[in-house]
């Protein structure tokens, strides 16, 4: 039995709540049982050790599944020998064997968007939506390359966000591991050297201090630098992790706004390849605003929606929202007179992905001179404590 998260509009503002049940679809039917139509839903991610083993697959093997597929069903396979031969070439025995239960569920006379719902894990709400699409229109093979696309595109943003923010981290952790190493075994050597020499200076016996703390406490020390990122790593995995590492990660004066970017142009991507593969305008915008997982353009997103169900404007939604910069709803307004806003949103996808691009490379390069700084003050300090007593003796001597 598994839990799904749907936000409902209540009063202009968006509640989140959950229901049980055993599938997406499930979930659907039990919330329009009650009456009650959400923006979105999506299942709530597990705790990996009570998840049942539950593994993820990786961006790379859905897409290379994805392209597949897409290449296969164009060469005229049917799609159940499609995913057959999918399943013999895979090399992950997770996947494996999710291809398999999707092929039972299509030989038992399942559609193909309803057995990819049934591992909402690995197909989110967005593959669905295009496969559905795809279905209705008899362009499965053409939607499933856009859908290889999107992905290959959506990973080389992710890993570039991932990459400028995870080379200071590297940077400061090897530094620290250099500092450490300096003050278990460079410190105590000087510290002999100055044992019975007189009083030392604050700032030495402070370094001496700390060397003999680390010492006499090193399998806590360890133990302390192996449970930390343990730590933090399974509360990352949970909702409330989530959202105290997202609010972090936005407030942080260089990072908050490549986070901000990457939102906007997941959400540029995703919508312009919903509507171009024949999903509904409203409906794109829900999966958009999922997909996103930003407050500041969800907020947009609800409040361009709200707009466009009161019968106005998409564009003067977008503007009215304050989130997004002016290009955004003056495209978003080009589109609606000419009747093409999914080629708007294509354009806008392009811009905002080279403008990323130059935003972590000017990060980078930030970045740099500002660790060198700082880890090089630290060391001077170092050197500085471990050399006073010498400049203090010679003082003496004169």
């Amino acid at each position: 039995m598994g839990v799904f998260i749907y936000h409902v509009e209540e009063k202009g503002k968006l509640i989140k709540h959950e229901i049980k049940a055993k599938t997406l679809q499930l979930a659907r039917l039990k919330l329009n049982a009650q009456q009650i139509t959400p923006v979105f839903i999506k299942e709530k991610p597990m705790i990996p050790f009570l998840s049942g083993g539950q593994k993820k697959v990786s961006a790379l093997q859905l897409n290379f599944f994805t392209r597949q597929l897409s290449f296969l069903i164009k060469s005229g396979v049917s799609l159940a020998q499609s995913i057959q031969l999918c399943i013999n070439t895979s090399s992950s025995h997770e996947f494996k064997q999710t291809l398999k239960d999707i092929l039972r569920r299509l030989e038992a006379g399942q559609s193909f968007s309803r057995c990819l719902n049934s591992h909402p894990h690995i197909f989110d709400g967005f593959y669905v939506n295009m496969v559905v699409c795809a279905e209705e229109t008899g362009r499965l093979d053409e939607v499933l390359k856009d859908l290889g696309d999107y992905l290959e595109k959506a990973q080389k943003i992710k890993s570039r966000v991932k990459s400028a923010m995870m080379y200071p981290i590297i940077v400061l952790i090897i530094s620290l591991l250099i500092i450490t190493g300096i003050i278990l075994f460079v410190v105590p050597q000087f510290a002999a050297l100055y044992q019975g020499k007189g009083e030392l200076p604050g700032l030495t016996q402070a370094l001496v201090s700390l060397s003999d703390l680390l010492k006499n406490n090193l399998i806590y020390f360890i133990g302390t630098l192996i449970a930390i990122p343990l730590v933090l790593r399974y509360f990352a995995q949970t909702e409330s992790g989530k959202v105290f590492f997202q609010k972090l990660i936005m407030n942080m004066p260089l990072f908050g706004k490549i986070k901000y970017q990457a939102a906007m142009v997941r959400f540029f991507r995703s919508f312009y390849s919903l509507l171009k593969s024949g999903v509904n305008f409203l409906q794109a915008l829900d999966v958009s605003y999922n997909i996103s997982e930003h407050p500041q353009i969800q907020k947009g997103i609800q409040l361009s929606r709200d707009y466009v169900t009161h019968g106005k404007s998409f564009s003067k939604g977008l503007k009215e929202s304050k989130v997004f910069p002016s290009l955004v709803y003056e495209m978003a307004q080009i589109g609606e007179e000419s009747g093409k806003i999914d080629q708007s949103f294509r354009n806008l996808t392009d811009y905002y992905e080279n403008e990323l691009d130059n935003l972590i490379a000017g990060l980078i390069k930030m970045i740099e001179p500002i660790l060198l700084v700082v880890l090089g003050g630290i060391v001077g300090i170092m050197v500085l404590a471990l050399y006073l007593p010498v400049f203090k003796m010679g003082d003496l001597v004169n």
